[in-house]
Formats: C-alpha cells, structure tokens, sequence
C-alpha cells in the first residue's frame, strides 16, 4: 500500500515537471493535466484507503486498550472487595470475641458463683454445684472440694461434664485443666463441678 503512495506521488510528481517543462505546445499540457488527474484520482483512492486501513487498526488497538482497562479496573474492584469482605469478617469476629467477654455474667477472667457464666478462649462455661446435684455416681477417685471451691479429682483436675460426656477427656478451663466425668446433656458449655 505504501509503495503503490508512494509511486503515485512519485508519478505526479514527474507528470508535474513535464507538464510545466513543454508548455511551448498547448496540446501536451492538456494531455498531461489529463493524465495527471487521472493519475491523482487514482492515487487518491489508495490514500483513501489507506487511511481507511489506518483507522481500522487505530480503532482495533484503542478497542484493545479498553478492554484491557476494564479488565484491570474490574480485578482491581474485586481485589478491593476481597480485602473489604476480609476486613468485615475479622471486624465481626473482634465483636463476636468482644460480646463473648462482655456479655451479663461474662466479664470474669474466671467462672465465678456471682458471674455464673464464662467465656474462656472462645469456651463457654457454666457451674453446676454438688448441693444441687450431689453427683454420687460419678465415680471420682480423691474428689475433693479445692480452695476455690471446685470438685477435684486425686490428680487434682477440676471435674467437669462437657457436652460430648467422653469420659477421660482434658479440657482447659479458666480455673485449671479438667477431666470429664460426665456428660453435659444440655448445653455447648463446659459445666464445671463446684460446691458452691
């Protein structure tokens, strides 16, 4: 295409100066303006077309530019949204974390008579007494009554009933580590033994 420009130019350009070098005859001019216009026609066609090309691939290369940009754009939203859904889930659970230890009854580092109810990292807690349920059965080996007024074992393990009953099983609680001697039947805490 730019050779077929550049030979037209290069034509009339020649046609030109011929054209201007015999004017001592009228009849020549005429035939070389004649030829020049056709030729000129001609060449303006491919210079129509040529820039039709040009603007055909400046259309395509700007289509491509915005598609990639929005392709851009739409990962960068999504990443932002990724970052803002993982910002929220961390934020409910620093409130879920903080209503656990703040909750009516709640506030104590360790399950008390007066609170009633515990979160220990992330572990609810509860008392049952033995003036309520004297326990009898349970079959504790050294049970005992500590300083803080829980039921022990001879190893010294704070008796506890958790809700999967699996007898044997150490657990941490906020008053020490316990071991289960019975089954929680009620609830999703840890039920801790005491004589209050």
């Amino acid at each position: 295409m730019i050779k077929k420009m550049m030979g037209c130019v290069g034509i009339l350009v020649l046609i030109i100066t011929l054209s201007f070098g015999t004017f001592a005859s009228y009849a020549q001019p005429t035939t070389s303006i004649e030829v020049s216009e056709t030729l000129y026609a001609d060449c303006s066609e491919h210079q129509v077309e040529s820039v039709k090309v040009t603007q055909d691939v400046i259309a395509k290369e700007q289509e491509r530019i915005q598609k990639e940009k929005e392709e851009a754009e739409r990962k960068e939203a999504e990443r932002l949204a990724a970052e803002e859904a993982a910002e929220e889930a961390a934020k409910s659970q620093e409130n879920l974390d903080a209503e656990k230890t703040t909750a009516v009854g709640s506030g104590h580092s360790i399950l008390t008579k007066s609170g009633g109810v515990n979160y220990f990292k992330g572990q609810k807690e509860t008392y049952y007494s033995e003036h309520v349920l004297p326990g009898g059965g349970l079959n504790i080996p050294g049970r005992h009554v500590s300083d803080d007024g829980t039921i022990r074992d001879q190893e010294g393990y704070v008796v506890v009933a958790l809700p999967s009953g699996n007898k044997g099983e150490i657990v941490e609680t906020s008053l020490g580590m316990g071991k289960c001697y019975d089954m929680n039947a009620g609830g999703d805490s840890i039920d801790i033994y005491t004589s209050w």
